[in-house]
């Protein structure tokens, strides 16, 4: 069981501390994993700044405890790890303006959990698309302002850290012609990735999406037309 989770900020890095304690008979160790979850709001979107609902940052574990035992395990959390990399935006590492989260769990999906709690969020009010209650007190809240500053510049060198092949990028590439790809984002799930499922075989392809409608001898089929292509995966 976990329970005093605390963390403070100390110059470039956060102090964490939970405390853990064997709520069984049997004497045994367990990891206690720290996980962040950024801001995604109006710059992330329009820049695609690509984060995820949490992410698995560090972590530490318990010596052998025997049942009822208890031990408080520290962890200290450098700062960088709030950074996103912005590539269209400032293209460069920046924090963005919003709430960031530090989460002490088992699993990303009780992370996940134990942040929807601490947003208010509860099976009730979700009409149990949440599987469990999470828990609120396992979580730190922390503002940050927007800063392409901080984090832009590395810390062995000193020299700012930017894109260096934007061209790698076909929607970038100067002589891509018509030819683009249309990457999968967040902020919408559903109409980016076309999933498919392919038989009984486990390996996900990459398929055409054709118009509606469309015939074997359509501009896209005969390739006179550049395709648009997405995911597709197996049953």
């Amino acid at each position: 069981e976990f329970s005093d989770f605390n963390a403070v900020k100390d110059g470039d890095h956060y102090n964490v501390s939970v405390n853990v304690t064997n709520t069984g008979d049997v004497a045994g160790k367990v990891p206690v994993q720290i996980y962040i979850a950024k801001p995604y709001g109006d710059y992330a979107k329009e820049n695609d700044v690509q984060v995820p609902s949490v992410e698995l940052i560090d972590f530490g574990k318990t010596g052998e405890l025997e049942g009822g035992a208890s031990e408080v395990v520290e962890i200290e959390v450098d700062e960088d790890l709030f950074a996103s990399y912005d590539a269209n935006g400032a293209k460069t590492y920046i924090t963005m303006e919003g709430d960031y989260y530090l989460i002490a769990a088992q699993n990303a999906h009780e992370a996940v959990n134990n942040l929807l709690a601490a947003k208010g969020y509860t099976p009730e009010n979700t009409d149990n698309r949440m599987d469990a209650a999470g828990n609120e007190d396992l979580t730190a809240r922390f503002h940050y302002s927007y800063d392409a500053n901080t984090f832009a510049y590395a810390e062995a060198t000193g020299m700012p850290i930017t894109n260096q092949f934007d061209f790698a990028d076909i929607n970038k590439y100067e002589g891509r012609g018509d030819n683009s790809v249309e990457y999968y984002s967040r902020e919408d799930w559903a109409s980016v990735p076309m999933l498919e499922r392919l038989a009984d075989k486990g390996v996900a392809k990459l398929m055409p999406v054709l118009p509606s409608g469309c015939g074997a001898t359509c501009s896209h089929c005969t390739g006179s037309a550049s395709p648009v292509y997405r995911w597709s995966a197996p049953d």
